[in-house]
């Protein structure tokens, strides 16, 4: 395989960037497909055949014991459902009230990353941003920060959209400075594999900040969410997904100055909809990138240290009904990271909402995980009817066998539905017949308590 091209054309693109990014004569360039993801195309005229990209793309290949043996951060060398190997588990937040303010959850990722800066471990942080100029298709684009307090004040919160976070990394590879990167599960695999190949981005990228993630949605996800309020999404010149008090909201303003709030779906009674809406489209089969489909490592296990929403029942049942809104799931799996965050905590910098075990995550976040990987099997039997292939996961302990037959077709001819915008209306009733069901079962079931 001389170069990335059958990546894309099978189904089997992360949206990670990192082909972009690490390509040495600048051959590969991001293009939109019809599926609206933004994926690589090689220029063969410009392509040397050096099989870098390759080497590095998280997509087509996981290798979990090989990207341990970068970082030996997980007890085994095997991938497990689950939490993973970590120091300790806690829902904290920042006690800067500005950075609390602007953070999507607990500002907890913020104020570590700007310590570190202020400490001098690190020059600066590579994460993702938002367009200058919102224009559609959206994606959320890469910014080198190198400021603490811009980091602390960023006005971007969580991007539901593409996130090609590392074509950034043509930017720093030629200095000598030190970074951390903010990432989710594919752009840390792509990592690990880069500082495989290349030793020097270990001491390039000293800290690898991940977030917890469900899938990736499309840029039609956000083109179908808009559309189904009425708003005519290439009219938006602003985007913000996690807008307002916390949970927070999706809102877009259009060219004219108007607000709009993501208020309805389906066709059901308008209401603020943030669960339902990331539910049914953003955490679903019809709108996510087709490869975050075959993807098992939700925990983002290969970073220093994983942050997100604490949807954790012990945490909503106890803290959360007191008001105390706002915090960051951290699982800290290094002890450079722990050590930092307990200097923090000393000195007032952070603050525990509550302790958390592995076990009070996995039951109420792994949900998600179990849902993603229980069709695996399925995948592999049928993702040829769809022109795709499945990725190969070496080292994976899959705790499921062949027993979700159809599901996994199912989930591939949803991803096939959303594809045109004139099905959309189909999509539409199949949401009003999901969430009445889904309101059903929740009606009996607190009849039944």
């Amino acid at each position: 395989m001389k170069h990335i091209g059958f990546v894309p054309e099978n189904g089997l693109c992360t949206g990670c960037g990192a082909c972009t990014g690490i390509c040495p004569v600048n051959a590969i360039t991001p293009v939109w497909d019809k599926y609206g993801d933004r994926v690589p195309e090689v220029d063969s005229a410009k392509c040397i055949s050096c099989g870098l990209c390759v080497k590095v793309c998280p997509g087509y290949k996981v290798d979990y014991k090989h990207l341990n043996l970068e970082c030996h951060i997980q007890e085994s060398d095997t991938l497990k459902v689950g939490v993973g190997s970590c120091k300790s588990c806690d829902i904290i937040y920042t006690e800067n009230r500005e950075s609390f303010q602007e953070a999507t959850s607990g500002g907890v990722v913020r104020e570590l990353l700007a310590t570190l800066i202020e400490k001098g471990e690190i020059n600066g942080v590579l994460m993702i941003t938002a367009q200058e100029k919102l224009s559609f298709p959206f994606y959320a684009p890469y910014k080198v920060f190198t400021d603490p307090d811009e980091i602390r004040k960023h006005k971007v919160h969580s991007r539901y959209c593409p996130a090609p976070l590392l074509e950034g990394l043509k930017e720093i590879e030629s200095d000598d400075k030190v970074y951390a990167i903010v990432t989710l599960p594919c752009h840390t695999h792509a990592i690990r594999n880069l500082q495989a190949e290349k030793p020097v981005w270990k001491k390039k990228l000293k800290y690898l900040f991940g977030l917890i993630c469900s899938g990736t949605p499309t840029a039609n996800a956000n083109a179908y969410l808009f559309a189904d309020n009425g708003v005519d999404e290439t009219t938006l010149d602003w985007v913000d997904y996690r807008y307002g008090e916390w949970p927070k909201g999706v809102y877009g303003r259009d060219n004219e100055g108007k607000m709009h709030n993501v208020r309805k779906m389906g066709g059901l009674k308008e209401q603020n909809r943030l669960f339902q809406m990331i539910g049914m489209v953003y955490m679903s089969p019809y709108f996510w990138r087709r490869r975050c489909l075959f993807c098992a490592d939700f925990f983002n296990q290969y970073a220093d240290i994983a942050c997100g929403d604490p949807w954790v029942r012990k945490y909503w049942k106890g803290s959360i009904k007191d008001g105390l809104k706002g915090g960051t799931l951290t699982i800290i799996r290094t002890e450079h990271v722990q050590k930092l965050v307990d200097e923090m905590l000393a000195a007032g910098k952070l603050d525990k909402r509550m302790e958390v075990e592995p076990d009070d995550i996995h039951v109420s976040m792994g949900v998600f995980q179990h849902k993603r990987i229980k069709p695996f099997e399925s995948y592999k039997k049928h993702v040829h009817k769809f022109n795709m292939e499945f990725p190969d996961h070496q080292h994976f302990e899959n705790p499921y066998n062949d027993l979700n037959k159809r599901e996994g077709y199912f989930n591939l001819l949803k991803s096939q539905l959303t594809l045109k915008r004139s099905r959309w209306w189909i999509f539409k009733y199949i949401q009003f017949v999901e969430e009445g069901f889904a309101f059903i079962k929740r009606k009996i079931k607190r009849e039944i308590a």
